[in-house]
């Protein structure tokens, strides 16, 4: 994985800015896929949707800030400076190959060259100067929800289902398998089953699995022998949904990683956090 230029956004709300990493190149090696449709990957860090000011407390969506590029002005300089230099470099090379060489369009070079690097610096200073935007924590996300963060109706199902996802994080390493869900996770579950869309199959398949994980098991088997939507399934859809299919005949509602028959080639796309892919 290779990080690419920091972005600088600004809080929609009072204005403060943070600045988001973005990602030049990353891979899907050593991929990890549960039924919940979770994808981590260790060299692709999970996409943040939201964050909070931490100026103001506010929330607001990463994808709806404004993005804050270098000012024109200072664009405008840097190239004059750039322009400065190749211009003195150029004349003291016809003046090397003239014999009439003179130190002070070198020293022109150099001082021009110096002063782009250093003004197209600043830039760079500046942006290493800011906090980076914050990650949520479970409670926060909770929060989020109670505060009904999110402008359309696709916000609301991509938040639900990140903090879905999020909260059965403490279930992936089997460990806490038997702690009870919060009402607050449970009333989040029941919601997403009235929202998530049947005519789509992505959103299907998530409903199998929140009624397999709580626990109705009769219901998902009603839900699993109703034919698909008619559209182009990729063969990885009918995997996951036959390992769903497996675990509530076995009665059993917790979180299980899927492992494949096949590695399909683009399984990103599970990363169903983003449902308008």
């Amino acid at each position: 994985m290779r990080y690419g230029t920091d972005r600088v956004i600004e809080c929609p709300h009072c204005n403060f800015r943070v600045r988001i990493t973005s990602i030049a190149s990353a891979n899907t090696l050593g991929r990890r896929i549960w039924l919940d449709g979770e994808t981590q990957c260790p060299m692709y860090p999970r996409l943040k949707l939201l964050t909070i000011c931490t100026s103001c407390n506010q929330f607001y969506w990463l994808k709806d800030a404004n993005v804050i590029e270098q000012p024109e002005n200072s664009k405008a300089i840097s190239c004059s400076l750039s322009l400065s230099s190749m211009i003195f470099l150029f004349i003291s090379l016809v003046l090397l190959e003239l014999d009439t060489f003179s130190p002070y369009t070198l020293f022109g070079t150099v001082i021009f060259l110096f002063a782009w690097i250093w003004y197209e610096d600043r830039w760079l200073r500046y942006r290493k100067k800011l906090p980076k935007a914050s990650t949520l924590s479970l409670s926060q996300v909770e929060e989020a929800l109670n505060k009904k963060t999110w402008d359309t109706d696709q916000q609301e199902v991509e938040l639900r289902i990140f903090f879905w996802r999020r909260s059965n994080d403490k279930y992936r390493n089997k460990t806490n398998i038997n702690l009870p869900r919060s009402n607050e996770e449970v009333a989040n579950m029941n919601t997403l089953l009235e929202i998530l869309r049947d005519d789509v199959v992505q959103e299907r398949v998530l409903k199998i699995e929140i009624v397999r994980e709580l626990g109705e098991f009769s219901k998902a088997e009603y839900l699993l022998n109703i034919k698909l939507p008619n559209q182009t399934v990729d063969d990885f859809y009918f995997q996951w949904i036959e390992l769903i299919g497996e675990y509530v005949q076995k009665r059993d509602s917790n979180i299980h990683e899927i492992f494949l028959k096949e590695r399909v080639p683009h399984l990103l796309k599970i990363r169903i956090a983003n449902l308008n892919e």
